[in-house]
C-alpha cells in the first residue's frame, strides 16, 4: 500500500488555520485571570453547615454528638474530624474513617475541588466570589 504524502490545497489551508486556531486558545487559556476561592462551604449531609473565610486560617473541629450546631456536633461523623484553613487552603487533617480517605486527599487550593468524605458525610469545597451556588446529588 502506497501513499500520497503529496500537499495539496485543502492542507495548505487547513493546517495553518489549525496552527493558528491552537495558538489562540494557549494564548487565551495563559492569559485569562484565573478566580481565587475566597470561601469554603462545608456540607454535612448535604446541608450547608459552615461557610468560611479562607483567607483567615482557622481550625474547626467537628464532633460525633446528637446535633448541636453551636457544640459542632454531628450524628453523621464516625469520630471527631478537624478540619484546618491554612494559607488559602483547606484540608482535614484528622478524622475517623475506616481507610481515611478524606485526610489523604491533602491540601486544596482550586475553587470547585471538593474534598469528599463519604463515610463522615462531610463534602468540603472552595467556592469563588462568581459560584452561587453548588448542586449535590445524593
Amino acid at each position: 500500500m502506497k501513499f500520497n504524502l503529496k500537499a495539496n490545497k485543502i492542507d495548505a489551508i487547513f493546517i495553518p488555520i489549525i496552527m493558528i486556531s491552537a495558538l489562540l486558545l494557549s494564548f487565551c487559556l495563559y492569559y485569562i485571570p484565573k478566580d481565587e476561592g475566597k470561601y469554603v462551604s462545608i456540607y454535612i449531609q448535604t446541608k450547608l453547615e459552615y461557610y468560611l473565610d479562607l483567607n483567615k486560617n482557622q481550625t474547626l473541629i467537628l464532633i460525633k454528638g446528637d446535633y448541636d450546631k453551636e457544640k459542632n456536633q454531628f450524628p453523621s461523623l464516625k469520630g471527631d474530624m478537624t478540619i484546618e484553613i491554612k494559607d488559602k487552603k483547606v484540608r482535614v487533617e484528622k478524622e475517623e474513617s475506616p481507610l481515611h480517605i478524606c485526610s489523604k486527599q491533602g491540601w486544596i487550593s482550586l475553587p470547585n475541588m471538593p474534598i469528599t468524605c463519604a463515610p463522615n458525610a462531610v463534602i468540603i469545597v472552595i467556592e469563588s466570589s462568581q459560584s452561587k451556588d453548588i448542586n449535590i446529588i445524593v
